[in-house]
Formats: structure tokens, C-alpha cells, sequence
């Protein structure tokens, strides 16, 4: 990230996801997160990829730092089957 930081990059797309559910604070040891961090202070967007390691098995883990954007897919024919929860509580 510091590379592409340096080389001027707009965007970093990077699929790791280490966040971890159970501990609300890890995004704040997390090597992804924290060299995100310091991509968006360099006007740098940093895009992760979702964990499957929610608590049940239509869940998605991650997107804990609020300075990434967390990436993840649906294949139930496109539609979710659930509420999607994003930031706020905001449900759809």
C-alpha cells in the first residue's frame, strides 16, 4: 500500500479481509486497515473484500474501519435474501 501510495495510485483494491467480529477495536490493529488508513490521508480510496465468517451463513464480516470500503458478493441469483445492514443502522 505504501508503494501504490507512492506511485500516486487514485485507487487500491486489495482482497484481504482481517477484521475480526468478535473484537469491534481490531480494525485498529489490522495491517489492511491501518495501511488504508494511511492511503486516505494521501486522498487514496482502499478497497477490501467481506469475510465470510459472519455469524450465521448468509453473513458477511468486515467493513469495521470507516476509511475503506468493504466489498462483497451476493449469489442468490443477484437479489439478497436479507436485510442489508449499512452504516447508521440504514437498512435496505
Amino acid at each position: 500500500m505504501e508503494k501504490a501510495t507512492l506511485d500516486k495510485v487514485d485507487v487500491i483494491m486489495i482482497s484481504l479481509n482481517t477484521d475480526d467480529l468478535s473484537n469491534i477495536s481490531s480494525y485498529l490493529c489490522d495491517p489492511v486497515n491501518m495501511g488504508g488508513y494511511l492511503a486516505m490521508k494521501e486522498n487514496v480510496v482502499v478497497c477490501t473484500s467481506s469475510g465470510n465468517d459472519g455469524h450465521d451463513y448468509y453473513t458477511l464480516s468486515g467493513g469495521l474501519a470507516p476509511w475503506v470500503i468493504e466489498v462483497g458478493s451476493c449469489n442468490s441469483g443477484g437479489r439478497f435474501i436479507t436485510q442489508v445492514e449499512i452504516g447508521g443502522g440504514t437498512q435496505i
